[in-house]
């Protein structure tokens, strides 16, 4: 079982994802701890961290970035396309379709409430098969 904190423990795991940074600190005898900074800092998916990459994960995260930004761009251009004063009429209607669904709901459990609904209506209802019987 390991004492180290969660954190530290995510970290090691990112690290051994990235043995170009394993190397680069060996290499300049640096410390880890501006580059745990760093990662707390910035995150794991920030470009700071693509030299460190090897070649395949260098391609997935800049294609990853790529649809990210498409997305990016496509939601930014509805939202410039997007006519407010209609989404507000939209939002308003709906708005009164729920408070008059709300209302009903209100209405149908003060009658179920005030009287046993459900026993006395079916006391007063004919029996459908009682015809032409005397």
């Amino acid at each position: 079982m390991s004492s180290l904190h969660p954190k530290v423990e995510q970290f090691k795991s990112f690290v051994e994802k990235h043995p170009k940074l394993i190397e680069h600190v060996r290499n300049r005898k640096e410390s880890w701890q501006p580059y745990y900074e760093k990662w707390l800092l910035y995150g794991e998916e920030d470009e700071y961290w693509d030299d460190f990459k090897e070649d395949g994960q260098r391609s997935a995260t800049k294609e990853k970035r790529a649809n990210n930004q498409e997305l990016f761009q496509k939601l930014s251009n509805m939202m410039n396309n997007m006519d407010m004063n209609k989404l507000q009429d939209q939002m308003n209607q709906l708005n009164g379709v729920i408070s008059n669904v709300q209302s009903l709901i209100q209405q149908f459990q003060q009658q179920n409430s005030g009287s046993d609904w459900s026993q006395g209506a079916q006391q007063h209802r004919p029996d459908p098969f009682k015809f032409g019987k005397d």
